[in-house]
């Protein structure tokens, strides 16, 4: 018959598992998925910061350390086996590193606020569309063509139903 856990195991093992959180960076939460003692507004200020640390990761070690160099030594042996000729090849180098976006945490304010931050120049659309992990250039292109489409259908678009067939 094994001794009982005691009263204390729980608080020991989340001790445990805070000390492994910590040393690897990743909110307690997040590596265990114990929310018992966690608002909306707290888990939403925990995500926040843990994407603020994954992003200096990614822009300041990742991109530049092994993106950049690997994107680098592929146009120099592009360039040096005559796939590329030297001015295609400098513009090889010249990438737009664009990590995959996040998710919304909350959709309907997160987007409320990019529109409001957008409308007082804050930030540009395509900026928010590039952070989404999205290419604007395509979003645009995307966007024309459903517009196009719609006027060669007749359709209308009507803010608070969607699209409405023309009168």
């Amino acid at each position: 018959e094994p001794p009982d856990a005691g009263a204390g195991y729980r608080d020991f093992t989340r001790q445990q598992y805070q000390g492994v959180a910590a040393g690897s960076g990743l909110p307690y939460e997040l590596l265990t998925g114990d929310l018992s003692d966690v608002s909306d507004r707290t888990l939403r200020v925990i995500l926040n910061e843990f994407r603020r640390h994954c992003q200096q990761r990614q822009w300041h070690i990742l991109i530049p350390q092994f993106c950049r160099k690997v994107r680098n030594a592929w146009a120099d042996a592009a360039l040096l086996a005559g796939v590329l000729t030297a001015d295609e090849a400098r513009e090889a180098k010249r990438v737009t590193w664009v990590p995959q976006g996040w998710a919304y945490i909350h959709p309907t304010q997160d987007v409320q606020a990019q529109q409001i931050a957008v409308e007082a120049g804050f930030t540009s659309r395509g900026r928010v569309i590039t952070e989404r992990g999205d290419d604007p250039e395509e979003i645009d292109a995307e966007r024309a063509a459903d517009e196009a489409r719609e006027t060669g259908l007749g359709l209308e678009e009507d803010d608070q139903a969607g699209t409405q067939p023309a009168e």
